[in-house]
């Protein structure tokens, strides 16, 4: 019995649950993590000006965004959470290329010693260098399912 019991609770554990990230929810990621950095609300509009990410983004900014979306975890890019935010801005996105990518960001990064830049150059890696970020933006508002 006392088996059973352990397995549930494994089997439960181990089941990943996804949340979906709204507009607001990210809007709050953007504020906490800018006061976590010392940036002003003027600077903070000032930098949303610019495609995410570029270099005018602090990189612990980056870190706290990606790390407040549980997109990123142990120093990677967490690719189950990663992929089910995207379907919501892309139905017909292309999974096994994306799990691809991640795993090749994951690589490329994983023995840089400033986390704060490393997780700056995950973001990049992944949502700037294919400009994948405006699924993701997409995402908040969930359009693709909305299209069905």
């Amino acid at each position: 019995m006392r088996n059973l019991v352990l397995f549930v609770v494994f089997l439960t554990g181990s089941m990943a649950t996804h949340r979906e990230i709204t507009k607001e929810q990210f809007a709050d990621y953007r504020i906490k993590c800018s006061e976590a950095n010392g940036i002003t609300r003027e600077e903070l509009l000032e930098i949303l000006k610019h495609p995410f990410p570029t270099e005018e983004y602090p990189p612990c900014y980056v870190k706290c965004i990606l790390e407040s979306a549980d997109f990123l975890n142990d120093d990677k890019l967490v690719t189950d959470n990663i992929i089910h935010q995207m379907k919501l801005g892309e139905k017909n996105l292309n999974v096994e290329q994306m799990e691809n990518v991640i795993g090749q960001c994951n690589d490329e990064f994983k023995n840089e010693a400033d986390k704060c830049v490393q997780g700056f150059n995950l973001a990049d890696c992944f949502f700037g260098r294919e400009q994948r970020f405006g699924i993701f933006v997409a995402s908040l508002t969930k359009k693709a399912l909305q299209s069905d």
